[in-house]
């Protein structure tokens, strides 16, 4: 596999903008206690709307968020991750919901 440096993939953008700043000190949540799709993780979906493994499509939580989150998580279902590590580590992969079968070589 391909390190990151040399990947034919975009660079990546590290942090998100708030309040006009660029904030590097953010957190993804995974839902731990729904288990994992294949070898992906589960996270909080921006809007809070439901889980993703796509991390692009996941909430960046600041800190403050994330510690107050994972405070109140009496259940332990939840684990806040750096998000700078997690984007320098993420891969590429296909979401199998998306292929169609016309773009399958047929002999």
């Amino acid at each position: 596999m391909k390190k990151h440096g040399s990947s034919p993939l975009p660079p990546k953008k590290f942090g998100f903008p708030q309040h006009g700043e660029f904030i590097k000190d953010f957190y993804y949540i995974e839902r731990h206690a729904s288990g994992r799709v294949g070898n992906c993780l589960l996270f909080w979906k921006e809007g809070d709307n439901g889980y993703s493994c796509d991390i692009s499509e996941a909430r960046k939580f600041t800190r403050k968020e994330a510690r107050e989150l994972i405070i109140s998580d009496r259940n332990q279902k939840y684990t806040a991750w750096v998000g700078i590590f997690l984007d320098d580590i993420s891969v590429m992969h296909i979401n199998h919901q998306r292929l169609k079968n016309k773009m399958k070589l047929t002999v």
